[in-house]
């Protein structure tokens, strides 16, 4: 599984203009700040591609206008939202983690307290009127989507 989320993860920073950085002790501990403080764990993918993005939010545009943000810049989705496929309460536990064209559209990941999470991807609109969709089972699925055709994405 490892070396699966590797190859995952090389393929897609190949596939942006981000330069992929590994974070240290300091990254630990705004892993651990943040789990602690939104009660849940990270996936293993998840806290893999968190430690390679560089904290710079400026600095993670892909070339196409997606911006990938830090988990410093990470942020719980308003609870307003009602997501159809997803639990009720699924909107507690979505969290934005990139964006499209200076946040037109945004996307966000399910996370909660069972590490073994598959993490699945919505899209939010600008729109208060159209709720957040599901657009990727898991966030392993939503990496091989950008990598084959980021345009689906959209």
């Amino acid at each position: 599984m490892v070396d699966s989320n590797q190859r995952l993860l090389k393929k897609f920073f190949e596939s942006t203009d981000i330069n992929a950085v590994i974070q240290t002790k300091e990254f630990e501990d705004r892993v651990n700040t943040f789990q602690q403080s939104n009660c849940l764990v990270l996936p293993d993918l998840v806290l893999e591609y968190f430690r390679r993005i560089p904290l710079n939010k400026e600095d993670n545009f892909d070339g196409d206008l997606f911006c990938f943000w830090p988990l410093t810049k990470v942020e719980r989705v308003g609870v307003t939202w009602r997501c159809g496929s997803l639990q009720s309460n699924a909107n507690a536990e979505l969290f934005v983690f990139a964006d499209y064209c200076i946040s037109a559209w945004e996307y966000a990941m399910h996370l909660n307290a069972n590490n073994d999470n598959a993490a699945p991807v919505v899209m939010i609109s600008g729109s208060d009127t159209d709720p957040p969709h599901q657009i990727a089972a898991s966030f392993e699925e939503f990496l091989s989507i950008f990598i084959d055709d980021p345009d689906k994405l959209l």
